[in-house]
């Protein structure tokens, strides 16, 4: 077996043999190339299936003859297919259209090889796999009216790399454990929507108490949604549950904070830079570096440009906005490391492992954020859409719960929530001090909004 520096310069020398077969005047290249190994087990109708485990490996060529733009793909790492491949890109530029900002990375300061890895993943068995898939389904089953419609378990390991015409190249490994358990509430005469928990590690020693703490979570939302009651009528406070906070602030503060749909005029905060777009407590930051959350975790981005942490939004004022190389060029800037995708898609702009919080020494416990809703809406589970163009919301509340004085009530029937993303950021109530970490690696917080519209039907 290779190691990973091992496999990473395999990825690295096949990738090498495309951009010289294609180098030459007026003609910039660059691979993305990615090497996988996952193995997962699956719970599903009462049982256990069979496991599961794939070898990939994709190769992404970017082409760029006199500014006109080829990508092509390939999942072959023979020699002469690659060359082929390569040649074929190059062919497909020159017959398209010319952009003086189709640019690929400039060599960066920083540059090599990168691990967030865990070698004992190389000695994994799907038994070992199977004991964790177990472990989940025994503490959900610790609820004796939870319907567990479908859980599993995966061991991920990744191996990156991005070489150019430039003459540079990054390189990466990465490991993690990934679980996620779906299900409802059931007994003889109810049953409530579905709902799901689940998380992301690196490291297999944390393995075990992590999927313990996510699925006493799970067990605890799923149990609480049964003997739901009308909710009522209203339009003001409702407090959002951190992942109703990324389905809704999180989606609008991404779209607009991208750089590209500033230049395209289609970001409400085009222009806005250094200005209020939100409550003075509200706080957005991303962290592709930060090790904790191996989801999201990323050295470079999908073009080879140096990450770093960033700070979206400070105190309510719009601080960044997120570029790659097309859009840099467009913007007369330099990319910001904020490419995204990978070697089957040609870059886009993105944000990692982001975290919504609220400025220090004014963030409240939960405990007081129900007592400043006093009455009203927990929204838990948000299931329709948002524009993030206009802002405007529209959807269904499910699993989620009533406070009345104060206190946890009740579960709720499913209920309409509408309102504007724009306009409840701006009338932040208050923020939780205590951040959740959602499926994808996000972290936030409960939010306290203001103008929502609840209809409870």
């Amino acid at each position: 077996m290779m190691t990973p520096k091992e496999q990473t310069a395999m990825l690295l020398k096949n990738s090498e043999i495309m951009i010289d077969e294609i180098k030459g005047e007026g003609t910039q290249s660059e691979v993305c190339a990615q090497h996988s190994v996952d193995l997962s087990v699956v719970y599903e109708g009462n049982d256990f299936s069979v496991s599961k485990s794939n070898t990939t490996s994709s190769y992404g060529i970017r082409a760029i003859v006199d500014g006109k733009l080829g990508f092509m793909t390939s999942n072959s790492s023979s020699d002469q297919m690659l060359r082929e491949i390569a040649l074929e890109t190059r062919k497909l530029a020159m017959l398209s259209v010319s952009s003086e900002h189709h640019q690929i990375a400039t060599a960066m300061e920083k540059h090599g090889y990168s691990e967030n890895y865990d070698p004992s993943t190389e000695m994994l068995l799907p038994s070992d796999l199977y004991n964790m898939l177990q472990l989940m389904v025994d503490e959900v089953h610790k609820e004796k009216n939870i319907s567990l419609d479908r859980a599993e378990i995966s061991c991920s390991r990744q191996y990156f790399t991005l070489t150019n015409s430039n003459g540079f190249s990054q390189q990466a490994a990465a490991s993690d454990f990934s679980w996620f358990a779906m299900g409802m509430g059931k007994t003889k005469n109810e049953v409530t929507s579905f709902d799901y928990d689940g998380g992301t590690v690196r490291d297999r020693s944390a393995l075990e108490n992590e999927i313990i703490q996510t699925m006493e979570r799970f067990r605890q939302y799923v149990g609480s949604s049964l003997g739901p009651r009308q909710a009522k009528d209203y339009k003001g406070a409702i407090l959002l549950h951190p992942a109703a906070v990324m389905s809704i602030l999180g989606q609008t503060i991404s779209f607009n904070a991208n750089g590209k749909n500033h230049l395209d005029g289609i970001s409400a905060w085009n222009e806005q830079m250094g200005q209020q777009v939100a409550s003075e407590t509200l706080l957005v930051a991303e962290d592709p570096l930060d090790e904790n959350r191996p989801d999201g975790w990323s050295p470079f981005d999908r073009e080879g440009v140096t990450t770093s942490r960033h700070q979206i939004i400070d105190a309510g004022h719009l601080n960044f906005a997120a570029h790659n190389c097309f859009s840099a060029h467009q913007a007369g800037i330099q990319p910001t490391g904020n490419a995204a995708g990978g070697a089957t898609g040609l870059p886009q702009i993105g944000f990692s492992n982001l975290k919504i919080s609220g400025v220090e020494g004014k963030a409240l416990s939960e405990e007081l954020l129900y007592q400043k809703l006093g009455t009203g809406l927990v929204l838990k589970r948000f299931s329709g859409s948002c524009d993030p163009i206009s802002g405007q919301f529209s959807g269904v509340a499910k699993n989620s719960w009533w406070v009345e004085n104060g206190k946890r009530s009740h579960a709720v029937h499913e209920t309409m929530v509408s309102g504007n993303a724009f306009d409840v950021l701006k009338q932040i109530l208050a923020i939780g001090s205590q951040l959740h970490v959602n499926l994808g690696g996000s972290q936030a917080p409960y939010i306290l909004i203001d103008g929502v519209s609840v209809t409870a039907g």
